[in-house]
């Protein structure tokens, strides 16, 4: 990045000559005034010109705020920018906007170089945020960031340790309610900026419930189902959240479920699969509804998956990603794709069949999911797969450091 010029002041050899840095130049108009000289016998005088020496000069003279130019300030002679007249971020005395690739940033700090898969977007670059999950001990309340290149732990606080659900809503990461496995389920909602875990305070909140759906669509998050801590409720309500509070909808709702999942595409929300236990019989389902904003209609493609829970689904490049899930038993490796009306299974070279990836965001030109479960006895996989439509191709990551193993890890993007 280039240093500040210092406005301002003028540069003329000891000789009365004007120099530049290999001394070419010639006398300046009236350039036998004084000033200070330094160690290599510039003098630097008070007027200002487009002949202007710059700080590797070793040369201080003077300048006023009003002739630094846009985002810089005079500080002992000299032009530079800080947090007080830069909006972007400072590189060597330099005011950026903040808003390119290589130098993403706002208050007057320094920029932040967006590495691997991440871009500067609104004076931030974005990251993949993990939070949460199981890991076959215990629930986690760890929170991680990766861009693209690594991940990054933020020690910071937040929600208790759970399995959740994560969306990505107006620039932040979304989380409401989960479970801690201690017969427990919350109904709490929480959002991250990038810093910090807020907790928010609506006037009315679903009841708590775990492995419920969760989908943002226009400027709401639509929520649909979920269970009971003691896992002997299933729930068929639908609520939206509108940044402030949640609103039931009094719809008639698809039959109740649990480990279904959701994705929007266009201004309508596709949900597919799930189960439920009536009498201890457990129905896994293989049924796809439709939500059009005020209502849900439940659809008859030509081809389905098979019944399943546990999958992930996602909006990808104008079509619905679905991949993995399980019944109980062996999970699965398979991906199929929504148009809008019809199901068709993706051929592609699988990573490990697996189930508890509920969360599959896109980032770049990628869908990703990390960690997952194997058959029972679940054994929780460790690091992060990356699906490349273009080719078909599925990437694992393993470099260190990254979080550890676990399944039902709630996975978002940080635009």
């Amino acid at each position: 990045m280039p240093l500040a010029v210092v406005l301002g002041v003028h540069c003329t050899s000891s000789g009365g000559a004007d120099s530049d840095r290999d001394g070419s130049r010639g006398d300046p108009p009236g350039g036998d005034g004084g000033g200070s000289g330094d160690a290599r016998g510039e003098t630097c005088m008070s007027s200002c010109d487009a002949n202007a020496c710059d700080a590797s000069d070793g040369c201080r003279g003077t300048c006023t705020t009003g002739s630094c130019g846009s985002g810089l300030h005079c500080v002992s002679g000299v032009c530079t920018c800080d947090s007080t007249s830069c909006t972007g971020c400072c590189v060597g005395g330099v005011c950026h906007p903040g808003t390119q690739r290589d130098t993403c940033g706002s208050g007057g700090g320094a920029c932040e170089v967006c590495g691997g898969l991440s871009v500067c977007s609104a004076s931030r670059c974005t990251r993949v945020v993990l939070f949460g999950g199981h890991d076959g001990a215990g629930y986690l309340g760890d929170t991680w960031e990766w861009t693209g290149g690594s991940w990054v732990q933020r020690m910071v606080a937040g929600p208790p340790a759970r399995a959740s659900r994560t969306v990505t809503f107006r620039r932040n990461v979304f989380l409401f309610g989960g479970e801690d496995g201690v017969l427990r389920a919350f109904n709490d909602t929480w959002e991250w900026d990038g810093t910090r875990w807020t907790q928010r305070s609506p006037a009315t909140s679903p009841s708590p419930r775990s492995d419920m759906a969760m989908s943002a669509v226009g400027d709401k998050v639509l929520l649909f189902g979920g269970q009971d801590a003691q896992r002997s409720t299933y729930f068929d309500d639908t609520w939206q959240w509108d940044g402030t509070n949640w609103a039931s909808r009094p719809v008639t709702p698809p039959p109740a479920r649990a480990g279904h999942n959701m994705a929007t595409l266009g201004n309508k929300v596709i949900l597919f699969g799930g189960y439920s236990v009536t009498n201890y019989v457990t129905t896994y389902k293989t049924d796809t509804w439709e939500w059009d904003g005020s209502s849900w209609t439940k659809l008859s493609p030509v081809r389905s998956p098979p019944p399943r829970a546990g999958h992930a689904m996602t909006t990808f490049k104008n079509k619905i990603l679905l991949f993995g899930g399980g019944t109980g038993g062996a999970p699965f490796s398979d991906m199929w794709e929504w148009d809008g009306s019809n199901w068709t299974e993706v051929t592609q070279p699988d990573p490990p069949a697996r189930s508890a990836i509920e969360t599959f965001p896109v980032f770049g030109d990628y869908a990703l999911f990390f960690g997952g479960s194997s058959a029972n006895p679940a054994t929780p996989y460790p690091h992060l797969w990356s699906w490349d439509g273009k080719i078909k191709f599925w990437r694992e990551y393993t470099g260190r450091p990254q979080p550890a193993a676990r399944a039902h890890g709630a996975l978002a993007v940080l635009p």
